[in-house]
């Protein structure tokens, strides 16, 4: 078990291992298609990313209460993805990378302790401000790998990579809040319960993994 979480944490660490510098020459179909690509690999091996994603859909109590969240967590992590690309907003590694792991355990616990705030104001800008260091942590390789890209290019790369990344989130957050739906449909809200409860304590503890490997407290 704590070689699976050493292995995600390492990726969670540095996802942008495999996202190289687009060639300069590359037209607009290529760039789109390349980090469109890059977005989506990014969320799907991202496990910080989807442990996140995951806790606010848990707390879903329906299909509106999703909108809102991951609308209010994809506005902030796109708004701080798109600055910091663009060299307006900088903040160390050595902070984004705590906080996002930090955002997972305060979202599972609050799914825990706050369960009856899960649908409001409160927990929308929960979402929204741990979102802002999400996008902070997507550019985190990017800045580097769209380096020579004309402005036209540079603007396709941003709005592509965007895209995958929230292609990435659906791809995790549809089939989890079905299989939720499906869940309460048939065995009430008790399994909602159970499932938030216990689902969110697991989030936390792997969460807590992150968080102390993102402080450099374990090897």
């Amino acid at each position: 078990m704590i070689d699976i979480l050493s292995a995600a944490a390492a990726v969670a660490a540095d996802p942008f291992t495999t996202l190289q510098a687009a060639p300069a020459h590359m037209d607009l179909w290529q760039t789109f298609t390349t980090y469109t690509d890059h977005g989506i690999w990014h969320i799907l091996t991202g496990y910080d990313h989807l442990l996140f994603v995951t806790a606010l859909v848990l707390a879903a109590r329906n299909f509106w209460d999703l909108i809102k969240v991951v609308s209010a967590f994809t506005l902030a992590h796109t708004l701080t993805l798109t600055l910091s690309v663009l060299h307006v907003v900088h903040l160390s590694p050595q902070i984004v990378e705590p906080m996002i792991s930090a955002s997972i355990v305060a979202v599972a616990l609050d799914n825990i302790l706050r369960p009856q705030q899960r649908a409001g104001v409160q927990r929308l800008a929960l979402a929204f401000a741990f979102g802002l260091f999400h996008g902070l942590g997507f550019a985190g390789g990017l800045t580097d790998a769209m380096a020579g890209l004309p402005t036209v290019g540079l603007g396709t790369a941003l709005a592509s990579f965007s895209l995958g990344v929230e292609i990435g989130h659906q791809l995790v957050v549809i089939p989890v809040y079905l299989l939720l739906r499906y869940g309460r449909q048939r065995w009430e809200e008790r399994f909602n319960h159970t499932t938030r409860r216990y689902g969110s304590a697991a989030i936390s503890v792997a969460g807590s993994y992150f968080l102390v490997n993102a402080l450099g407290w374990v090897g």
